[in-house]
């Protein structure tokens, strides 16, 4: 989120906000122009209720202060999942008589995770505003949520700033076709198919095909570790995976992409994805599901390949396809780069998501 953080801020604040940040650390691409505060690092990470709270109450009396201070108007709360914590600070923020916009990265809890159906109603009640980043996102959630204040869609922006491309030149770098690099990258969560991958890999390893290695990096969620070596012996893919089950840092995430020739995501469900949008810039190309949140972003056979969700047989023939035809990863990944350059453009996002914001300043909506 780092990225994505000091993306949207800076944009906010090209065009036209004083923007104060309040969260986690950011990683700056250029000289910063917002003001950050950086005081809930660690609130996730750090272990030990007590730091928790101290790291938390230390973050409200700052935000508290600075909103008076500043005479702050009004508030985008980033959210991934609502539960008391998000309840919390969204009362604290309508206490403090700002206007609250939420953005909902996930409109629904992806794994096992559930949102409190009755907090979130609360929540939303609260808001002058609720900002998605996908229409898939906006329909599911109209068709669950009578929402008062409306629903905006503002993309998620791409990654093209994100250190370095492959080559410095917005072309990708290709490697020995005799060992291909399949990457899977992200928390490991069981909607998220890694079984379904490593099955189609080993029916592919019973025929002779054995020129790839799989590379599975991110720390597991609700699949064990003990399940994902089960998946692999039972493969019989032992020598043919490289095992990165822990939390990947920016700067490994990076080389790691950079080490791979083309990713897979056989999701079945997705809201909008961070990692999809990471590999497009970086000029990986991409195998994903053809379910609606990928589909939004992928043209099929055009910047991204796509199999039939669930269909193992399609996923591995779709792989096959793709270690096979070097021309076709070359040209799914440029146009995968094109479109990273268009419609996920932070410029473009960005003026958007000012244009949402004076709407609601120059309203006098509550």
């Amino acid at each position: 989120m780092g990225f994505f953080n000091d993306q949207y801020c800076s944009g906010l604040q090209k065009n036209g906000f004083d923007v104060y940040y309040f969260g986690g650390k950011v990683e700056c691409t250029e000289k910063q122009s917002y003001r950050s505060f950086e005081h809930l690092s660690g609130l996730f990470t750090k272990k030990g209720h007590l730091r928790k709270i101290l790291i938390l109450f230390h973050a409200v009396l700052k935000l508290t202060q600075v909103i008076i201070s500043q005479r702050i108007r009004m508030a985008n709360f980033h959210i991934f999942h609502i539960g008391p914590l998000e309840f919390f600070l969204s009362i604290l923020l309508k206490i403090l008589g700002v206007k609250l916009i939420i953005t909902l990265h996930d409109v629904e809890s992806i794994g096992t995770q559930k949102d409190n159906v009755k907090l979130k109603r609360l929540v939303y009640s609260m808001v002058s505003r609720i900002v998605v980043l996908s229409n898939y996102s906006k329909k599911i959630l109209e068709s669950k949520e009578n929402i008062k204040g409306g629903i905006s869609v503002i993309n998620h922006g791409n990654y093209l700033d994100y250190s370095r491309i492959r080559d410095g030149e917005g072309k990708a770098i290709w490697h020995n076709d005799s060992n291909l690099k399949i990457l899977f990258l992200g928390k490991i969560k069981k909607v998220k198919r890694l079984d379904l991958l490593i099955s189609a890999l080993g029916k592919m390893n019973k025929k002779g095909l054995k020129n790839y290695s799989l590379i599975i990096a991110g720390k597991p969620h609700d699949v064990s570790e003990s399940e994902v070596h089960s998946y692999i012996m039972d493969a019989g893919l032992e020598a043919h995976v490289d095992l990165k089950l822990r939390y990947i840092s920016d700067s490994e995430m990076l080389e790691i992409i950079e080490s791979s020739d083309f990713a897979v995501l056989p999701y079945e469900e997705i809201f909008q994805s961070g990692v999809l949008l990471l590999c497009m810039s970086k000029l990986l190309p991409v195998i994903t599901s053809d379910i609606e949140g990928f589909l939004e972003v992928i043209e099929p056979e055009k910047n991204g390949i796509v199999f039939r969700s669930g269909n193992e047989n399609d996923l591995e023939n779709k792989i096959e396809m793709m270690i096979n035809n070097r021309e076709l990863r070359e040209s799914v990944a440029n146009q995968a780069y094109k479109t990273c350059q268009g419609k996920y453009d932070w410029g473009r996002i960005s003026v958007q998501a000012a244009n949402v914001f004076h709407s609601l300043l120059d309203s006098g909506e509550a």
